[in-house]
C-alpha cells in the first residue's frame, strides 16, 4: 500500500506518540512504529502469509494491547490488517486489540 501525504502521516505519528508516551508514563513497556520507540514486531494472520506490524504493542500486568491508529483514509482501506490484529487476539489470552481512528 502506498504511503499516506505527509501531513497526514505526520497527524498520524503524533497520534501514536501521544499514546505511546501515555501509556509508558502509566507503566506499560511499549513498543511503537515510530522512531524513538522499539519497533514492534510482525503478525501473522491465521493463514501465516498475510503479515503487519501494528502501530503500538503495549504490555502491562500480563496484558497485551495492540493499537492501530487509522486516518479516514487508511481505515477504508486496511480492513485486512484489522482483520490479521484480531485473528492474533483470538488466539493468544491477555490480549487485546484497538483502533483509533483519527
Amino acid at each position: 500500500m502506498a504511503s499516506p501525504p505527509a501531513p497526514v502521516r505526520a497527524w498520524h505519528d503524533n497520534v501514536v506518540r501521544i499514546l505511546s508516551d501515555l501509556l509508558l508514563a502509566d507503566g506499560h513497556s511499549v513498543l511503537a512504529d515510530i522512531p524513538g520507540y522499539p519497533h514492534p514486531g510482525a503478525i501473522r494472520g491465521s493463514d501465516g502469509a498475510d503479515t503487519r506490524f501494528p502501530d503500538i504493542m503495549a504490555m502491562k500486568d500480563g496484558i497485551t494491547m495492540i493499537i492501530e491508529v487509522e486516518s479516514e483514509d487508511s481505515y477504508g482501506k486496511d480492513g485486512d490488517q484489522r482483520r490479521v490484529f484480531r485473528e492474533y487476539v483470538k488466539r493468544r489470552k491477555n490480549t487485546l486489540f484497538f483502533m483509533v481512528k483519527m
